[in-house]
């Protein structure tokens, strides 16, 4: 339970720190989540939330799989329409959490910005590599 709690705790915290890092977000401040229960999709539901400034919530789920991979499914729900307006489902190592969390976090300001998010890391590589074979022998370089 003590790594599915770990899990969970970076799962908010990195979705959380990308979506202020983009300055397309403001976060309703953590005593006013005090004033409100838990998030669930029924209309009580949306007007709390509305009364605490939040004009979308996103809620997440993590679970291991029998694989031994993490599950994660998130939903972000606009309080003024009061429906669901994004739902996804990832799945990755346990190694690649933080993966998963970036991946949500650019899905969330392509929904509310049409622009693609940055904080998935994206790696550039280049490299040379030779490959021998009974054919002969032949150079590849990716650029």
């Amino acid at each position: 339970m003590a790594r599915g709690r770990e899990a969970a705790d970076t799962l908010h915290d990195v979705i959380r720190d990308d979506l202020l890092f983009s300055n397309y977000f403001q976060l309703v401040p953590e005593e006013y989540l005090k004033l409100v229960g838990p998030f669930s999709d029924r209309a009580a539901s949306y007007k709390e939330w509305q009364g605490i400034g939040a004009e979308a919530v996103l809620t997440g789920q993590a679970r291991p799989d029998p694989g031994g991979d993490v599950v994660f499914e998130g939903r972000a729900y606009d309080t003024a329409e009061q429906r669901l307006v994004l739902g996804k489902r990832y799945r990755a190592d346990a190694a690649q959490i933080r993966l998963l969390a970036h991946r949500m976090s650019d899905e969330m300001v392509q929904r509310y910005t049409g622009q693609r998010g940055i904080a998935t890391p994206v790696m550039p590589f280049c490299c040379s590599a030779s490959i021998s074979s009974r054919m002969g022998r032949m150079r590849t370089s990716l650029k």
